[in-house]
């Protein structure tokens, strides 16, 4: 009677394996596709004497060097090695990747080694020992794709978290490059708030002459020292904005606002020319856009290792062990013992 229950339990064993092979070639998804952007080859206003930008990677290029400003260069340089979001960014970009070696590992042989001593006995008898040491192997092949699904979906997430710590970088560059230029620019207008200061210091004492002298009335003096007061005031004010923008300087670069400070410059501003047509091929460099692309390709992965869920585990594994009552007869042992299995599961949710 149980040998007829075993056949059949063996039998149905049989036809669900079958039938899952069967219908694996209906689970799985299709294969994933880059979405596809249309653009003309043409650009519109080509008659504009308008050059097309080739091989433009924009997250690789030091594009601050179109400005021609070795402090500038020195700062961001020191941003990208200092700044506090994008060493996040960076560990972040670091874990993905130690996520998509994981999953790679999965694919090899699993090993582990164990080893016992025992010692018992009791009273008025020698005692008993016995010594143990035994490996275990196992691999489960990838009969449905399961590994290479999730290795490939692991894969487009860490270029999604690539083009994110891109983006993180590109952002706090920009951020730096744009409280500099906003520094230089203060720059500038304290040193006409301060011509005028001295200007107006000078007309204010002249009409105060012409005042004692009797020649004007004293509201032309009141109202000369009112714009005074006023220019001294836009003075602190742009100062204070300064300061601002070089607090915010500083922590881009990972510095305390007490140690840094960016000294004034009095050369002028350089302005580097900026083509006024790009064509909108551009965008598909940006990196939110190629982050956007990535993450859906990785969710496909996704769903297509969750449509092989139900499918059954097959694990293929060897086990041998040696035992001994002698430490140093342990590995001498003629008695080894080896089993060795192959397993199959399902697994329902």
């Amino acid at each position: 009677m149980s040998g007829l229950v075993y056949k059949n339990v063996f039998s149905l064993s049989c036809v669900l394996l079958l039938t899952a092979c069967s219908s694996t070639a209906v689970v799985r998804p299709p294969e994933y596709k880059t979405p596809l952007i249309h653009a003309d080859e043409q650009y519109k206003y080509a008659a504009l004497n308008w050059t097309e930008t080739a091989g433009l990677k924009g997250a690789t290029v030091a594009w601050w060097n179109i400005y021609q400003d070795p402090v500038l260069s020195q700062l961001l340089q020191q941003l990208n090695a200092e700044n506090l979001n994008l060493k996040q960014a960076e560990a972040r970009y670091r874990q993905a990747n130690a996520l998509l070696e994981q999953q790679k590992a999965s694919r090899s042989v699993s090993l582990s080694l164990e080893g016992a001593a025992k010692r018992n006995g009791v009273k008025h008898t020698s005692p008993n020992s016995q010594f143990s040491t035994g490996v275990q192997a196992s691999w489960i092949p990838d009969v449905w794709g399961r590994v290479a699904k999730a290795i490939e979906g692991q894969q487009a997430n860490l270029e999604a978290v690539q083009a994110d710590l891109a983006a993180v970088k590109l952002n706090q560059q920009l951020l730096a490059t744009e409280a500099y230029w906003n520094i230089r620019v203060l720059d500038a207008q304290l040193d006409v708030l301060q011509q005028t200061q001295k200007s107006y210091v000078r007309s204010v004492q002249i009409l105060k002459n012409q005042y004692t002298a009797g020649m004007i009335a004293r509201a032309d003096v009141i109202q000369a020292e009112t714009q005074l007061k006023q220019v001294q005031i836009q003075q602190i004010e742009t100062q204070r904005e300064r300061n601002l923008q070089e607090n915010v300087l500083a922590v881009l670069q990972g510095k305390s606002v007490v140690q840094f400070q960016l000294v004034k410059r009095q050369q002028g501003l350089s302005i580097p020319t900026v083509p006024a047509q790009l064509p909108s091929r551009l965008l598909m460099q940006r990196p939110d856009v190629i982050r956007a692309e990535r993450e859906l390709a990785s969710t496909h992965a996704q769903l297509g290792l969750a449509q092989t869920a139900w499918l059954p585990d097959i694990n293929i594994g060897l086990n041998a062990s040696l035992n001994s009552q002698v430490l140093g007869q342990l590995f001498q042992a003629p008695c080894i013992f080896m089993v060795y299995w192959i397993r199959s599961g399902f697994g329902y949710f």
